[in-house]
């Protein structure tokens, strides 16, 4: 069992390591460009500009407003996860079912969490860096 950040996408709970977050912060406000590629754009966050993964979109639940930005180390930087309700933390187990077939990168594992599935998210997902 690992700790994880739970919060909430939409009607989805979801979860990150806790060893990759690095905060989370209100929503800032977000560029869009063309062709985000599962990016809702980009947001100035602590004077440096980071993806915003449209996390809600991603596991197909478009529209969803966030509430909070979680911000993750990734490979290639810092990444912003826009998710609901941040939850708190727990230490969960990670079944070893496999990732949704829809071939997105998004989800590493399931769980469950007081009797709902957990999703647990890859904090690398959004590893691609947006142009400063």
């Amino acid at each position: 069992m690992q700790d994880q950040l739970i919060f909430g996408v939409g009607r989805l709970l979801c979860a990150l390591p806790l060893a990759d977050v690095v905060e989370t912060v209100r929503p800032l406000p977000v560029q869009p460009f063309a062709d985000g590629g599962g990016l809702l754009g980009v947001a100035v966050i602590r004077g440096e500009a980071v993806p915003v993964v449209d996390t809600a979109g991603l596991l197909g639940d478009p529209g969803t407003v966030p509430s909070r930005f979680v911000t993750v180390e990734a490979p290639g930087g810092t990444v912003a996860f826009a998710t609901g309700p941040v939850l708190g933390v727990r230490a969960v187990a990670r079944s070893t079912a496999q990732a949704p077939p829809d071939g997105s990168a998004l989800v590493d594992a399931v769980g469950v969490l007081d009797g709902r599935p957990l999703l647990f998210l890859n904090p690398a997902a959004g590893g691609h860096r947006a142009a400063a």
